[in-house]
């Protein structure tokens, strides 16, 4: 594996750092043509040393309350056309039969740290073990143009982000019926929230 994305960074001229629920499926087949995983930047300097450094580095970060929707979404209806949960199982109990008790009764116990990809804090795939940022750049998911803008001027061509892995749900503010559940998101990823600069 660690030979394979180092041939397709190189070819790219890019290292894209995939942050779980942060549109990774559509800027890896934009960059790449497939889908590469979700190995961290500390990941990425074990298995291919230096690339870090050789290469322009980026990851693209989420909102952390509408990544928690995603997320919920995502293992509720079994994943997408794309990708589908690993471990199915672990999520068809009481707790994650409403987004209430979701977030009640499973991300404020739960040590994210050790969960499935995709409720893991964004900020263990972009940091080393200190806090201090692995990657050259960060770009908010909210702002595909800016997105684009830098893949365009880094790769010096043009680039199509084609929205893939999308899942189906309506404004991730919706589902926030209390201040309680915007607290406790906002608690459980707050490293992720000082680091991103973002707010509900």
């Amino acid at each position: 594996m660690a030979k394979t994305h180092r041939r397709l960074w190189e070819a790219a001229g890019v290292v894209f750092v995939h942050i779980p629920k942060a549109a990774g499926t559509s800027i890896g087949n934009a960059i790449y043509g497939r889908h590469i995983g979700h190995s961290s930047a500390r990941q990425i300097n074990l298995m291919s040393p230096g690339a870090l450094q050789q290469l322009p580095s980026f990851a693209l970060s989420r909102n952390p309350w509408d990544r928690a929707v995603s997320a919920y979404q995502f293992v509720i209806q079994d994943g997408t056309e794309h990708i589908k949960p690993q471990r199915q199982a672990l999520y068809d109990t009481p707790a994650f039969s409403s987004f209430e008790r979701y977030v009640e009764e499973w991300l404020a116990v739960t040590d994210l740290e050790k969960a499935r990809p995709a409720f893991r804090p964004q900020q263990l795939y972009v940091t080393d073990k200190r806090g201090s940022l692995l990657v050259n750049r960060v770009l908010p998911m909210e702002d595909m143009h800016a997105v684009q803008q830098y893949l365009e001027e880094t790769m010096a061509e043009p680039v199509e982000i084609r929205h893939l892995n999308r899942s189906k749900r309506g404004d991730y503010r919706d589902y926030y019926t209390s201040p309680r559940l915007r607290n406790i998101v906002g608690d459980v990823y707050s490293r992720d929230v000082t680091l991103f600069n973002y707010d509900f």
